[in-house]
């Protein structure tokens, strides 16, 4: 159960990431802020900078956000 709700907890917040995102994309000239988003979303969720986590292959990405 524990495991279920942090999971839940990683979706919700990638899911709200993409979301900010999005929106910012849709305004067409915040394509920077959009970016930094989802750089900030990869950092919390794996703890790792975007260009370290490019890196790596998904399995990996799997294992460290399961950890």
């Amino acid at each position: 159960m524990l495991r279920e709700d942090y999971l839940v907890k990683l979706i919700r917040r990638a899911a709200g990431a993409i979301a900010r995102a999005l929106q910012l994309t849709a305004k067409g000239d915040q394509l920077e802020e959009a970016d930094q988003e989802i750089g900030e979303a990869l950092r919390l969720l794996i703890k790792l900078p975007r260009n370290t986590a490019a890196q790596l292959d998904s399995g990996t990405l799997v294992k460290m956000m399961d950890d």
